[in-house]
């Protein structure tokens, strides 16, 4: 699946400023957050075809390739990476990883916008 760069800026942009709530929910569960990535870039996109799941494989794929340039920059790595030397700048912060602090986020309400979502199809 080919991701265009506005897709690509919303999908990193919600990582970043919702990583607190993504870390607060279980892991049983994080595939309501990816689903609800998927049903932004679907109303933004006017589709019905992008998933949870895709997304959620493609922020693993970015943020591995970061981890290659990582690597490469620091002389410890063989193997260069250019989508992760396009994104090493801002992923450099590691804005995705658990800060640790806890959040208290009542999972009922992704429960309640999930099925308002599927009802609303």
């Amino acid at each position: 699946m080919e991701f265009s760069d506005a897709q690509l800026r919303t999908l990193i942009d919600e990582q970043k400023h919702r990583n607190a709530e993504y870390h607060a929910i279980t892991n049983k569960k994080k595939y309501l957050f990816w689903d609800e990535i998927a049903e932004k870039l679907n109303d933004q996109e006017n589709t019905n075809y992008f998933t949870g799941e895709a997304y959620h494989k493609k922020f693993l794929g970015l943020t591995k390739a970061f981890y290659t340039a990582e690597k490469y920059k620091k002389d410890t790595g063989t193997k260069r990476s250019l989508v992760g030397e396009d994104i090493y700048e801002e992923f450099s912060t590691k804005f995705w990883v658990n800060t640790g602090k806890k959040m208290v986020y009542p999972t009922h309400i992704l429960h309640i916008s999930y099925i308002y979502r599927v009802l609303k199809m």
